[in-house]
């Protein structure tokens, strides 16, 4: 598993009186071991203290009990993406959608079924961005590498 840290310099404004604090953001993300991101974290550090919390700064965070619970695979790939949806209920509709880097529809499919695959033969190696939508929301993007 990975584990990347950004971090950024930012200026947060009080409300009521017009103050200044400084702070610094810092972002944290974790990968699982097929690339997908499982956990994002951002903290402020130097930032004033929640009244909840005896900590300094506040912290938000994506939770990711199991993980994601849609899986892409393999990555990259050559003819065809197999997508899991491990959370899958009996009524539900997902839609897959394969973009260019410039955003330029490329693929489009529907599925009634939590595994599927999607065949990648008619677009060019390169890199792609995959959007899969569950019942009209959108649950997770992946970068794609078609070989």
């Amino acid at each position: 598993m990975k584990k990347y840290i950004v971090i950024f310099s930012a200026t947060l404004l009080g409300f009521g009186k017009v103050k200044g604090q400084s702070g610094i953001l810092a972002a944290s993300f974790t990968y699982d071991l097929v690339g997908n991101r499982i956990e994002r974290k951002i903290i402020c550090i130097g930032c004033p203290k929640p009244a909840d919390t005896a900590q300094g700064g506040h912290a938000f965070q994506q939770p990711a009990a199991d993980g994601p619970i849609v899986d892409a695979y393999p990555n990259p790939a050559e003819s065809e993406l197999f997508i899991n949806n491990r959370k899958w209920k009996e009524n539900d509709k997902a839609a897959v959608t394969v973009f260019d880097v410039a955003g330029k529809l490329i693929l489009e499919r529907h599925e009634t079924k939590a595994v599927f695959s999607m065949p990648l033969n008619d677009i060019v190696p390169g890199t792609y961005m995959v959007r899969y939508d569950l019942n009209n929301t959108a649950i997770q993007v992946w970068k794609i590498v078609k070989m």
